[in-house]
């Protein structure tokens, strides 16, 4: 499955990864992506995740950090196929 999220680095070079669980609000893996340069652009980011456990319920969120903070985006989910 592959997982996307936007990211606005609000012109700071930025570090992206994605937190992910199988319990809403839990989050027992981080899945780092890429640092984001410094741009004032929002940029979309996407990893891929392998060795899903079929019909388990997924939950993610994007996190970036840069000079200014941190920020984590809404919690999504998916049920792996």
């Amino acid at each position: 499955a592959t997982i996307s999220g936007a990211v606005d680095p609000g012109g700071a070079e930025t570090n992206v990864w994605f937190e992910v669980g199988t319990i809403s609000g839990w989050y027992a893996l981080s899945v780092p992506t890429q640092v984001i340069g410094a741009t004032a652009a929002t940029t979309t980011v996407s990893v891929e995740l392998t060795e899903l456990a079929r019909g388990t319920t997924y939950y993610y969120r994007v996190v970036a950090q840069n000079s200014v903070g941190i920020s984590y985006g809404s919690e999504r989910s998916f049920t792996a196929q």
